[in-house]
């Protein structure tokens, strides 16, 4: 039950985000990854992009970033 469409992402670098559990929309500069468990994305960290979790069920990810964050 979660969403940050309002509010996306664009610091620099390159993120890769992995799926554990759950299911989670991804969308980067406009187009939307459906992930489930398994699933991988790499993208541009500095295109514009937000998350949604549409469902009561919890999404756990893996997330690398580089240059790292924090």
């Amino acid at each position: 039950g979660w969403d940050n469409d309002d509010a996306p992402f664009r610091p620099a670098g390159e993120e890769c985000v992995t799926m554990v559990q759950g299911r989670l929309h991804v969308c980067v500069n406009g187009v939307g990854y459906d992930l489930e468990e398994g699933d991988s994305l790499t993208y541009d960290f500095s295109l514009p992009h937000w998350y949604r979790n549409s469902s009561t069920e919890d999404a756990v990810l893996i997330g690398a970033m580089t240059p790292p964050s924090f």
